[in-house]
């Protein structure tokens, strides 16, 4: 894109003292996706939005016209990032700090993935902007067709939600099935969207095989296949466009440490369970005893992890302390800067969460229209 820089320069334009990893960008991020679509001199768009592709697997394997790097959200999470690509809105506006964090008005956790109410306050969608503009807008949710009902609803503001062609949860560890539901469901939006300007948006899970086995052989195939059905797109007549959330990293957790985090982090020393996503934990100390948990959890974690306050995330760049963010983080932070640590899920092989460039820095493809 133009103006932006090239990889190795936005790694090195956002980089954390210590090189631990990179802090979002003002210049070049996720952020900057509605109005790059809303301001875009194309009749026919194509969005393929990937969960968990990372940059430099994007760039193995995609092929495109064009390929830009984007930083996302911190935390490097789906809730968090996406919130911001469909409404442009940063971390401190839309209100969704990672998976779990504190409620605003109770001493409970709020967990995105629970039904209920809307854990944030998503503004106006990128849908509902297009919209505006006159651009019928159409959605595939993909997996997020199983997510709650406040997100689903969320994710399709101002566009038409599309039928699934498969069962996403089925298919979600096996590459050659989604790429046959990408193309079919990508191919019946375009049937659907009628005369004028037109968008058809399809979310495409990789997430999951990233997490069970990291890159593999099966999917680098499956997303090489993908990319060139965009060129085929292209060669069609539509402007095609792939972007994702986050990458991933090597994870391990051992059962001992496990036990450990869970030790320090009950209800003995802990208020509320941790919070967070992944590879970055929230923690909620009770009423004095914030310096014992925050030392306890730096023995525990070494050099794998970082055991900071709020005020010393915001310092490092990576989040501001305004509106809720404070009360949503808790006293303590864990934030994962090697492979050991204590994620939600010790099972699985890759992770994200944190602010290595292999979580945080994101690709934005393009194959343009003939």
């Amino acid at each position: 894109m133009r103006g932006f820089v090239d990889r190795m320069e936005l790694e090195n334009r956002c980089r954390l003292p210590g090189g631990i990893g990179v802090a979002p960008s003002r210049e070049q991020s996720l952020a900057l996706i509605p109005g790059l679509l809303a301001e875009g001199e194309w009749e026919s768009a194509v969005v393929l939005a990937f969960d968990g592709l990372g940059y430099d697997h994007a760039a193995a394997t995609l092929a495109p016209d064009r390929l830009t790097a984007l930083t996302t959200t911190f935390p490097s999470t789906s809730v968090t990032a996406w919130a911001t690509v469909l409404t442009g809105a940063t971390v401190e506006e839309h209100g969704l700090a990672g998976v779990r964090f504190r409620a605003m008005e109770e001493d409970r956790l709020v967990d995105c993935f629970a039904e209920g109410p809307a854990p944030g306050a998503l503004g106006e969608t990128v849908f509902e902007r297009l919209s505006a503009r006159g651009v019928r807008c159409s959605v595939n949710p993909g997996e997020m067709a199983t997510w709650p009902a406040w997100w689903r609803s969320a994710v399709t503001r101002g566009a038409t939600p599309l039928p699934p062609f498969t069962d996403w949860e089925k298919i979600r560890y096996t590459p050659e099935a989604i790429v046959r539901a990408v193309v079919e469901e990508v191919e019946a939006g375009l049937a659907r969207r009628g005369p004028g300007r037109s968008l058809v948006w399809s979310w495409i899970n990789v997430d999951d095989c990233v997490h069970r086995s990291g890159p593999s052989a099966e999917l680098d195939e499956a997303l090489r296949r993908i990319g060139r059905f965009a060129r085929r797109l292209a060669a069609e007549g539509h402007t095609v466009l792939a972007l994702s959330d986050h990458g991933a990293v090597p994870s391990r957790c051992s059962p001992a440490l496990a036990a450990g985090f869970a030790a320090v982090t009950g209800p003995g020393l802990c208020a509320l369970p941790p919070g967070g996503a992944g590879r970055v934990r929230w923690c909620y100390p009770r009423p004095g005893r914030a310096a014992e948990v925050a030392a306890r959890l730096a023995g525990l974690l070494g050099p794998d992890a970082l055991v900071v306050t709020p005020d010393e995330l915001a310092g490092m760049g990576l989040l501001t302390m305004e509106g809720t963010m404070p009360r949503a983080l808790g006293e303590v932070v864990c934030l994962a800067v090697g492979a050991g640590f204590p994620v939600p899920d010790p099972e699985v092989a890759f992770e994200h969460g944190s602010v290595t460039a292999q979580e945080m820095i994101v690709p934005l493809a393009a194959w343009e229209a003939s």
